[in-house]
Formats: structure tokens, sequence, C-alpha cells
């Protein structure tokens, strides 16, 4: 009796081992996941040189649109 007991919490003890590690694999690969997608931008900017010789100025585009970029770099 006392080695069928043994027997089923040693069985209970690996499937909850299994589970915890396949939680954590799970995890990590989520987190993988989520930092490399933050990484790749949605959107491409060009080098402020080529913006400016673009546009011939400061500015570019529509002076009423619904969205301003402002950049502000230093090249130190």
């Amino acid at each position: 009796m006392q080695k069928k007991r043994v027997k089923a919490h040693r069985k209970n003890t690996r499937w909850i081992t299994a589970i915890v590690v396949a939680a954590i694999a799970a995890a990590a690969v989520l987190v993988m996941t989520s930092l490399t997608s933050a990484r790749s931008p949605a959107i491409t900017v060009t080098s402020l040189s080529s913006a400016l010789s673009e546009c011939g100025g400061p500015t570019c585009g529509q002076a009423n649109a619904p969205v301003t970029i402002e950049i502000y770099s230093d090249f130190q």
C-alpha cells in the first residue's frame, strides 16, 4: 500500500514539474516575441539631412496637418 502511494506521489510530482517547465517556456517565448516586435519600428524615419533636402527647409507638408512631428537632434 505504501509503495503505491509513493509511486503515485512521484507521478504527480513529475506532472507538476512538467507543467511548470512548460509554463516557463511559454512565458519565455512570449517575452522574446514581444521584445523582437518592439524593436522593429513600424515607421522608418529618414535622416534629417534627406528630409531637409526633400522639403527644402526645416518644415515639410501642410501647415494644417492633423499630426505634427518635431525632431530635436544633437550631433555629439
